[in-house]
């Protein structure tokens, strides 16, 4: 198989105009500006729902092809017109050209679907086909022939003729094999796997009136009248009653009364539409004053991605806008109220929650239960487990990554030593010490975290206890390395550098105001209960670590060493250090161990230590 292939793009979707001829595969025209919504109608028609750019665009960024030869391709287009003209067939046309398609799907299993075209283009097809995103659109009872016959046609040759048929979830997949289609495989939407070093950075959110929130739901003008869907729009608008939001159209402004529309100004530059009209309308029919600040539809996904970047958190009823919110480093809650939603969120553990239920919440409570450190570091685990599946999967299918985050390289030098290889940590997990610490140093300093982990002691620090400092962060661990690098880099207005391995020749040359070793210079919970430890973890070894640190260190400066194996005291350059006294603090829960490895049963209580010479 060819490394760069040349591949047909199936199913994605812009707003754009293809030619309707042999060039259904040739590069596409830019819109005109617009300044209403009768003017942009036609360009939505191509998509139905703006939501549908996200998915569809993913596997262009993701996969690996000849640049040159390779093409997003309008194919029933372009087989109307090869029927018309009779020079070759579509069959002939495909080969000749490509050596596989890439087939961008997502809620086409439904009962409405009649896809009578696309089944029998695949079947007339003999190149390698590739199909992602597939989903149920609602749940089915568990038989095919519920579906119009050509969905029930397409799905037998996706099951049949696919090289890989991706679902997007574990629940289409066990349908399709309850009707007896047994070839999918659930690896997930692939718009989440575009900008993976993003979603792993997504930092906790604390709720202040100050959040710049952005949202996104189904404010149809039929909803604001249906008894069952009116819930949906006021529940969201009450959550967000006097916050600073912005809400998204995905395609329910096409939906209103056009002499309504009529009178809405868009702005096609910023891709906005003035507030207040549509403030005026809601509150008009449904008694409840939206006091939304700012109003998007999006035409271009790249202005979509920039516009969602600018905010803090996004909570919304589109899973699609919530993703790309994640893609641009924002964190998300999803509100869900059928099983397409559920599905997805359910499979990567994204934060979420039905969205009748978001009455029993406020938004200071609602990002407390689900974007605090713990349930963002539960998605993350699981988001990177279900990455690992999916890169795993194409590549054993034939296809290439473009990019994935086992190749962000920080730096290239490593120590070979390894300490704490346990990467659990949380925002402000020491706020006692890191609260001294910013009084001993009046809030600033230079400051580095030793085996800093995903970054959020970094985060912390920056974020609460030195607002003007420049921190560095060292760790062993390349992989959360980089996720430290993606939360802070984005989050910090502080100056920040990341280093792979204490003995980094980018640490040459700098000296530290302060050095965060918190439970770090340990094996834990190797030496739970041991006796002697001296063969998993030795003095030696710990010797050599706190020589490195000292190194870094200024005269004047502080070491804070919580959770460690062995007492500082014991170390060969404690004599250059003296003890800082705090009534309140222990040195830690990790039990602790003399110079000769064995058990040592006194109670330490210093933490922080100053250096004299």
């Amino acid at each position: 198989m060819k490394t760069e292939m040349k591949i047909a793009f199936i199913g994605a979707q812009d707003m754009r105009y293809y030619h309707e001829n042999e060039l259904a595969c040739a590069a596409n025209l830019p819109m005109h500006p617009q300044y209403s919504f009768e003017m942009l109608r036609p360009y939505f028609n191509l998509v139905s729902n703006a939501g549908n750019m996200v998915h569809a665009e993913a596997p262009q960024k993701l996969f690996l092809y000849d640049l040159k030869n390779s093409a997003n391709i309008r194919i029933t287009q372009l087989n109307d017109f090869l029927s018309k003209n009779g020079k070759t067939t579509l069959r002939n046309y495909m080969s000749q050209k490509f050596d596989c398609c890439i087939v961008s799907m997502a809620n086409f299993i439904n009962l409405r679907s009649k896809l009578e075209s696309y089944s029998k283009i695949f079947e007339e097809i003999d190149i390698p086909i590739y199909v992602f995103g597939a989903g149920i659109q609602t749940r089915l009872p568990n038989r095919l022939d519920i579906l119009e016959i050509h969905t029930q046609r397409l799905l037998q040759v996706f099951n049949e003729k696919a090289k890989l048929f991706g679902t997007r979830g574990e629940r289409t997949s066990e349908w399709l094999n309850s009707v007896g289609l047994k070839n999918s495989k659930p690896i997930g939407c692939p718009s989440m796997y575009v900008y993976p070093e993003k979603i792993l950075s997504l930092p906790p959110i604390f709720y202040n009136k100050k959040l710049k929130i952005l949202t996104a739901g189904h404010f149809t003008q039929a909803n604001m009248t249906r008894e069952n869907q009116r819930y949906r729009i006021i529940n969201l608008l009450e959550l967000l009653c006097g916050q600073n939001a912005s809400y998204v159209f995905q395609d329910e402004i096409f939906y209103f009364e056009d002499a309504f529309k009529a009178n809405l100004i868009y702005d096609s530059t910023m891709q906005t539409i003035m507030p207040n009209a549509i403030n005026d309308y809601i509150l008009g029919r449904l008694t409840v004053d939206p006091k939304i600040n700012r109003y998007y539809f999006f035409h271009e996904i790249g202005t979509w991605r920039y516009a969602a970047s600018q905010h803090d958190v996004y909570i919304g009823d589109r899973i699609h806008c919530g993703i790309l919110a994640m893609q641009a480093g924002v964190p998300a809650i999803i509100l869900f109220d059928d099983a397409r939603v559920a599905e997805i969120t359910d499979f990567y553990s994204i934060p979420s929650i039905h969205i009748k239920k978001i009455r029993n919440h406020t938004l200071a409570s609602l990002t407390a239960k689900y974007l605090n450190p713990n349930k963002l570091e539960e998605f993350k685990k699981n988001f990177l487990s279900r990455y690992k599946i999916f890169k795993n999967t194409v590549l054993e299918s034939g296809l290439n990554l473009h990019s994935n985050i086992y190749k962000i390289n920080i730096a290239t030098h490593s120590d070979k030593t390894e300490l704490q290889i346990n990467t659990d940590t949380q925002y402000d997990r020491y706020p006692d010490i890191f609260g001294y610490l910013s009084l001993l140093l009046s809030g600033k300093g230079k400051i580095m975290s030793f085996g800093c982990s995903y970054g959020y002691e970094i985060y912390t620090l920056a974020q609460k206890y030195f607002h003007d400092s420049e921190f560095h962060g060292v760790d062993i661990n390349n992989d959360v390395l980089c996720q430290a690098y993606f939360l802070n880099i984005r989050h910090n207005t502080t100056e920040t550098f990341f280093h792979l391995g204490l003995n980094s020749p980018s640490l040459d040359g700098h000296a530290f105001d302060c050095i965060f070793a918190m439970s770090v210079l340990c094996k834990w919970p190797e030496t739970r209960d041991k006796l002697n430890i001296s063969d998993i973890f030795s003095f030696n070894t710990f010797n050599d670590i706190l020589f490195e640190l000292d190194k870094k260190l200024k005269i004047g400066g502080y070491i804070v060493i919580y959770n460690a194996n062995y007492i500082f005291e014991e170390s060969n350059i404690y004599y250059k250090y003296t003890p800082i006294e705090c009534q309140n603090f222990d040195s830690g829960f990790v039990q602790k161990y003399d110079c000769d490895g064995n058990r040592h049963k006194d109670i330490i209580n210093h933490v922080i230590f100053r250096k004299n010479m």
